[in-house]
């Protein structure tokens, strides 16, 4: 960077004064040398920058000639600045490519480059003046590559780090699946989707029905997700994971509403369900004692205090699950009539997965998805016996039931896809005794009949756990006929 001054100082001597008054030129002159000192001295400061930068830089002309070169370039590549200045920068500077940016114009940016024994990340940035190239910078980004490996390490590892913490918040505060995750094309499933998108931008409390293992947690959490209170609290409680009176508490906190003083300040979950949405799993295993408190609650009579001690009414919506006959238990009296009207206003059902077979390779496929991502596994495909298998089991856990198998054959597989070794023992049996996954020959008629009728009760047995009483009773015969047919099939269940 020598030099640069002495420039400066001959610029300073050398500038004509145009004025033909004497004190006019004076002024002027006096005007001009403040300016130039002024450039000067902002020239000395930029010097001093960069001769103290960490990062090594280097300035070439637009004739590739190197003008400028820092210290740390210098002492990074071993070399005297006066072995640099002055000099073609492509017959100094090993592998460079500052030349091929004054001829292109175009930066290229986190390049690696190698001098010697040296690797690093490079920066070149050509400089315009009034559209043209008049010469380019070069940067030393990164010294060593172990430098950008630890770099990428720390935000891989905050970036896991805030993962981590955004799941936590969203398990105690937010929904997780959306629309999306009810898998599925059937008549049923598409038309449960769009009576899910009508009633979502309402604030009607739905009631969400179906068998255990159907995805009515993930439905709630769906609807959420589709309502105007999306950006808001999702909060969940579940009614038969706790005692009653630590249920009551963490719904309603330590302050309810009682008979004499309905409008009393509410606590618990429900005040942190405020301008969100509440869901209630297994409503139908509730308290008589709660059920009145959350009636109140549906009826406006629910209030939080705010910071400066002034009632305001609760804003929430709720969606109730359950798996249970909530008609049998109101005719019990072990659910308040007023309290099931409320709630079935809006009232969805979920189908038991053996109404939808037709979606379970859609399913399977989702899931597979899924578990390759978890486990950073590429199974491509499940084998045609293991997938008629599946798509001719009865699913009594439903698609819950059908997650842990797939789960499971991930425990046991081998090969990039799923056998029908990889499945439950229970499934092998049962295509065992399938001859049409076992042969591709044409079957008769009487044949078929025959393999339906051993198909419907095995699914039976295995639905009422080898009870053949109950079993009767699904198939609908007697049960002296279903042990006629258990000799006839020889089935030993």
């Amino acid at each position: 960077m020598a030099g640069a001054n002495d420039q400066l100082d001959i610029l300073i001597k050398s500038t004509p004064v145009m004025n033909s008054s004497p004190a006019q030129n004076l002024v002027d002159e006096e005007r001009l040398l403040a300016e130039l000192s002024k450039v000067k001295d902002i020239k000395s400061t930029l010097e001093t920058i960069l001769e103290h930068a960490y990062d090594g830089i280097m300035v070439v002309n637009s004739e590739g000639i190197i003008t400028t070169v820092n210290k740390a370039y210098c002492r990074f590549l071993g070399f005297e600045e006066v072995e640099l200045l002055g000099k073609p920068v492509k017959k100094v500077i090993e592998n460079t490519r500052l030349h091929i940016v004054l001829e292109t114009g175009q930066a290229e940016v986190g390049e690696l480059q190698r001098i010697g024994n040296h690797d690093f990340i490079a920066m070149r940035i050509p400089i315009f003046k009034e559209g043209k190239v008049v010469g380019a910078v070069g940067k030393i980004m990164f010294k060593n590559i172990h430098e950008l490996n630890a770099l990428a390490q720390k935000i891989n590892k905050l970036d896991q780090e805030l993962a981590y913490y955004k799941d936590e918040l969203q398990k105690f505060r937010g929904a997780k699946y959306t629309l999306d995750a009810l898998v599925g094309q059937s008549y049923s499933i598409t038309m449960l989707k769009e009576t899910v998108r009508r009633v979502a931008i309402a604030t009607t409390p739905v009631l969400i029905r179906g068998e255990s293992g159907t995805g009515k947690r993930l439905l709630a959490h769906a609807i959420h997700f589709e309502s105007q209170r999306k950006q808001g609290p999702f909060i969940q409680v579940h009614c038969g994971t706790a005692a009653p009176q630590e249920l009551e508490k963490e719904l309603f906190g330590e302050f309810q509403g009682r008979d004499d003083d309905p409008s009393a300040n509410i606590q618990g979950k429900v005040k942190l369900a405020h301008r969100g949405t509440l869901l209630i799993d297994e409503i139908g295993d509730m308290p008589l004692s709660m059920q009145y408190q959350l009636l109140q609650l549906l009826q406006g009579q629910g209030f939080q205090i705010d910071e400066e001690g002034h009632k305001k009414p609760l804003d929430l919506r709720l969606i109730a699950t359950t798996n249970r006959n909530l008609e049998d238990l109101v005719r019990k009296g072990l659910f308040r009539e007023d309290l099931y009207f409320r709630l079935t206003v809006v009232s969805l059902f979920i189908p038991p997965l053996r109404d939808h077979l037709e979606d379970i390779p859609q399913l399977v496929q989702h899931f597979v998805e899924k578990y390759n991502k978890e486990r950073g596994m590429g199974i491509r495909a499940v084998a045609e016996e293991a997938l008629t298998v599946l798509t001719s089991y009865s699913w009594p856990g439903n698609v819950k039931e059908l997650t842990a198998v797939i789960e499971r054959a991930y425990d046991f597989l081998e090969g990039d896809r799923i056998e029908l070794k990889d499945l439950p023992v229970y499934l092998q049996k049962l295509a065992g005794h399938d001859h049409r996954i076992q042969s591709k020959e044409p079957q008769s008629l009487q044949s078929l009949l025959e393999q339906t009728e051993i198909n419907a009760i095995r699914r039976a047995l295995l639905k009422t756990k080898g009870n053949k009483v109950q079993a009767a009773q699904i198939l609908g015969i007697s049960r002296a006929g279903l042990y006629q047919k258990l000799m006839k099939y020889n089935i030993l269940e």
